[in-house]
């Protein structure tokens, strides 16, 4: 609960974390202030269980072979390859289940792969925007942008020169649910000023019909979608379930393996600890 000088009435606020605010003026009582909650308890309780459902649950990618990553709806596995350099970094297979080719030099990072969807984010952006342009008649030019916009999927900044963001991970997401993007921020390009809820509302209604349902699974399939975060490959230590050591042919404890440091190919890299320390 915060108390706030310019407000005249209780205010309730759901936070995306499922926190709930009371934002209150001076001079307010603390009875006042129950009787407001508890006569929203209903609706709090939906928010906070909305809030809940659509918490953020972005994965962390590994940049290894098999790796899935998403272009607009459909999946693609990661294929890390040795091309030459005049080759581009990220390269997408054509056919349906074309792998997504990664040159390995750039797979310490997903900063390439983040520049792809951001160019093929504004590709489609500029393909699609003319009509969205016709159907909301927007007559003054718009720019379009694709970048990093933390939790939030797009924005608009409205002016003589209207500037649309999209999130670049949003190439991730279904067509359908990147028009409802493109739909939702141009309602107020058109309009040439911000909306109201109603208003916003109707205009969707007519522009694009069944958003509602477009959002609902846009918040649903946005909660798991890749932002960035990658972490480096898993070390294999194990190359069974059952390791032998090379040298006394006796059983090795999980975790107590070690690797020697001359090994021919096809044979048995590990030794117990005992036996390493002989060898070394």
């Amino acid at each position: 609960m915060r108390i706030d000088l310019r407000r005249r009435h209780i205010g309730l606020t759901v936070e995306r974390d499922a926190s709930v605010t009371v934002t209150i003026p001076p001079g307010v009582s603390a009875q006042e202030v129950a009787q407001a909650v508890a006569g929203k308890v209903d609706w709090i309780a939906h928010r906070v269980r909305l809030a809940r459902e659509t918490a953020p649950d972005h994965p962390v990618k590994e940049l290894v072979g098999g790796e899935g990553f998403p272009w607009f709806g459909r999946s693609h596995r990661l294929r890390l390859v040795d091309d030459s350099d005049d080759e581009p970094a990220v390269r997408l297979e054509p056919g349906p289940s074309g792998w997504l080719r990664l040159q390995r030099r750039y797979a310490h990072d997903g900063q390439a792969l983040i520049d792809w969807y951001s160019a093929g984010l504004q590709e489609h952006l500029a393909e699609t925007s003319r009509q969205w342009h016709s159907r909301l008649g927007i007559r003054n030019p718009v720019t379009y942008r694709a970048a990093d916009l933390g939790e939030n999927q797009s924005a608009v900044r409205l002016g003589s020169t209207p500037t649309l963001t999209l999130h670049w991970a949003a190439a991730q997401l279904q067509l359908t649910q990147v028009s409802y993007l493109l739909a939702r921020e141009l309602c107020h390009v058109a309009a040439g000023r911000r909306l109201g809820q109603r208003e916003h509302q109707s205009r969707l209604n007519a522009c694009m019909p069944g958003w509602a349902d477009h959002l609902r699974l846009m918040a649903q399939d946005w909660r798991r979608t890749w932002i960035g975060a990658v972490s480096l490959p898993r070390p294999q230590t194990r190359p069974d379930t059952a390791l032998y050591c090379r040298v006394c042919q006796g059983e090795i404890a999980p975790g107590a393996e070690r690797q020697v440091a001359a090994v021919e190919p096809g044979t048995n890299p590990w030794c117990c600890p005992m036996c390493w320390v002989h060898q070394a």
